[in-house]
């Protein structure tokens, strides 16, 4: 890797809303960051205006409170957008653990966005007898291009694009919401997915799909060897001990007094 691109800068964005167990997820996949990456500047984005803890491990690290747009997490993660001082950023969800150098994310694409495509949507035989003829008739009602969905969780933003997608993402997920445009998946499920493809989609941002090894599905399961590892909320208290300990960052994680904090 180039020593430009190793010093790029840019910074890691978590979105959390006021629940404790999203705050603690989202201080120890930061805390796992911080094994690899000392330099970083790390974002937390508090909707609402409740305390967050002061770390020391996790500096340098800010925290910003905004006001929920929605009001429904994790459709509320579209405040990343509003970070109007940063050309790139790594938005990151609570419920990741980075198992290698970050940097990694950094030097494959310079395209406006990198994202892996959904794991429904990989599915190529079950999403086109269940999902793609409704997928089809919301394309066709906002009249853009056919577009793929990305799974949101693991998002780089480069060249400003966060910026660009502010206003549209937002306007499609509470069209979604008001039942303007029709269910994909059937109920109230990955408005937040759909609502940033058509976003994507208007404002005609270059996307590059982000593979396995940098973006790895611990619900599925794939194996923890990629750069950043997500394991889904709904799994995280059952996965989260063991994948530590397999991945041997449970003693570097020890280390940490802030560590006992979220993990005791």
């Amino acid at each position: 890797m180039s020593n430009h691109m190793k010093n790029k800068i840019f910074n890691v964005v978590y979105v959390i809303n006021e629940k404790f167990q999203y705050q603690k997820m989202a201080v120890l996949s930061a805390l796992t960051l911080r094994i690899w990456n000392k330099e970083v500047e790390i974002i937390f984005v508090v909707c609402g205006s409740w305390h967050f803890p002061i770390l020391p491990e996790l500096h340098p690290y800010k925290v910003i409170h905004k006001s929920p747009i929605i009001g429904l997490f994790p459709l509320d993660k579209v405040l990343l957008t509003e970070l109007e001082d940063l050309t790139t950023l790594l938005y990151l969800d609570a419920d990741t653990v980075i198992l290698k150098d970050i940097h990694n994310l950094l030097h494959f694409t310079k395209k406006d966005l990198s994202a892996r495509l959904a794991w429904v949507y990989q599915q190529q035989e079950i999403w086109n007898s269940r999902y793609d003829s409704a997928w089809r008739k919301v394309i066709s009602i906002t009249g853009l291009n056919y577009i793929p969905i990305l799974n949101s969780g693991v998002m780089l933003f480069q060249n400003g694009s966060h910026l660009k997608i502010r206003d549209p993402w937002n306007t499609y997920m509470k069209r979604f919401l008001q039942c303007e445009l029709p269910q994909v998946y059937g109920s109230f499920r990955h408005y937040e997915q759909l609502g940033l493809a058509l976003a994507i989609s208007e404002q005609k941002l270059s996307v590059e799909i982000m593979p396995e090894d940098l973006h790895g599905f611990g619900w599925v399961p794939e194996p923890p060897k990629s750069v950043v590892y997500h394991l889904a909320s709904k799994h995280y208290s059952e996965k989260i001990n063991s994948l530590l300990f397999e991945t041997g960052l449970l003693p570097h994680l020890e280390q940490m007094p802030s560590f006992h904090y979220v993990y005791d």
